[in-house]
């Protein structure tokens, strides 16, 4: 179908495609860690992820941003679910397809540009400097990896600033 086709409107909503990772080993998580240069972000934990680029598929980006950041290929990366952060206009959104899979061995992938990658406890997040969104994230991914289904969820930010996640009811 062509773009004219597709009846594309300026003035709609519009989404930047992005991908989060989660990597898993035993009770473990691979997180990156934001180098000093990140700003208000500085020393804060993220999955690994990034954009898509122009012509690729989530997945495809998915694996590609894994091996960059951390040099290594997941066989078993796994869509666990998609997010919309609702970002107030003119700015456009962001559509987050989330992945998760495990590794086989637990290495330390060396340093990117981006920060350092760290393996941490998944019994010990609540004892480092998270992403805001990111426990949320998190757990929905492990639920999703284990029931084998894949989440739909909006992200705002409330009047007081916080940041709201609200997942869609599942249908069978």
């Amino acid at each position: 179908m062509s773009p004219h086709d597709q009846h594309i409107q300026p003035e709609r909503y519009h989404i930047i495609p992005r991908t989060l990772i989660f990597v898993f080993h035993k009770n473990e998580v691979l997180l990156l860690k934001y180098s000093t240069s990140k700003g208000n972000w500085s020393g804060r934990l993220n999955g690994l992820g990034g954009h898509v680029e122009r012509g690729e598929d989530p997945l495809t980006a998915a694996h590609r941003e894994l091996r960059e950041e951390a040099g290594m290929d997941l066989p078993d990366l796994r869509l666990c679910g998609t997010l919309i952060i609702d970002i107030p206009q003119p700015s456009p959104g962001i559509g987050l397809y989330i992945y998760a899979g495990t590794a086989s061995h637990r290495n330390i992938p060396p340093a990117s540009p981006e920060g350092d990658l760290v393996w941490i406890s998944l019994n010990n997040l609540n004892d480092v400097p998270l992403m805001e969104d990111i426990p949320v994230l998190l757990n929905a991914a492990q639920d999703a990896l284990k029931a084998r289904s894949v989440f739909s969820a909006l992200s705002r930010t409330t009047d007081d600033g916080e940041i709201e996640i609200v997942f869609s009811p599942r249908t069978s």
